[in-house]
């Protein structure tokens, strides 16, 4: 291994977490929606790759309520194509809309953004650590501007970011991962992809660059299990002492 690549959300901080959870809840119940879902359902829910999307999520909800975390009961597989029935059947897209719109809205309060939270703890010093032992990427989805929030000076320690703004192709598509390993000089085979979803999975699979999921985001071990997807608790696992070097 000669570089590790990162996303972001779930897996550097924990925007799958509290700020999630939250912004849902307030985003349908101000619309007259209850929502009864938990805050471990919501998140680990969103690893399908059908309704990981924001707008997705709410459709399905939409339909099957309650229901809808009993998925969280079957292979991923069934799971997937559960979620795809729920996907299947009409709701009113004025009421997606609204509901997206809102929770965007609540999304980006400052009470609501102070809620998310480093992974690890200690993260700029496990960075500060894990740079002088592996040149470091960010591929995400996520946008420039959210990264500089919500990373700041932590940031300094990759060589290559990826975000929003570079690609055409969105995860999990194998663009970002491409381009991150020719910026940091090294092979995709040569790389770690470290992600927190299905759709990061498909992505390093699409680039032939090996990966490993973090339990800290969507992801729980029942559906990595599932996929044979390798697992970690968190990212702090990856430092590789003195003596291993």
């Amino acid at each position: 291994m000669k570089g590790i690549i990162f996303d972001v959300g779930g897996v550097l901080r924990d925007s799958s977490g509290e700020a999630m959870f939250y912004s849902f809840q307030q985003a349908f119940e101000s619309l007259g929606v209850p929502y009864t879902l938990t805050l471990t359902q919501t998140r680990h829910l969103r690893a399908l790759e059908n309704i990981n999307s924001i707008r997705r999520f709410i459709h399905a909800y939409l339909v099957a309520k309650e229901e809808l975390a009993s998925l969280l009961d079957l292979p991923y597989q069934e799971a997937y194509q559960r979620a795809q029935e729920y996907l299947s059947q009409e709701v009113d897209q004025d009421l997606v809309h609204n509901i997206h719109l809102k929770f965007h809205e609540i999304r980006m309060k400052p009470e609501v953004v102070s809620l998310i939270k480093p992974i690890p703890k200690n993260r700029t010093r496990f960075l500060e650590q894990l740079s002088r032992q592996f040149p470091l990427g960010i591929v995400t989805n996520s946008r420039r501007a959210t990264l500089e929030n919500e990373l700041g000076e932590d940031l300094r320690f990759f060589k290559a970011i990826i975000a929003h703004e570079d690609l055409k192709h969105k995860k999990p598509h194998p663009e970002g991962l491409l381009k991150a390993s020719q910026a940091l000089g090294i092979k995709p085979s040569q790389g770690l992809y470290v992600g927190d979803s299905v759709s990061d999975y498909r992505a390093a699979q699409a680039a032939h660059m090996p990966f490993i999921a973090v339990l800290t985001g969507s992801l729980n071990q029942r559906w990595a299990k599932d996929l044979g997807i390798l697992t970690l608790p968190d990212v702090s696992y990856l430092l590789i002492s003195e003596a291993d070097l």
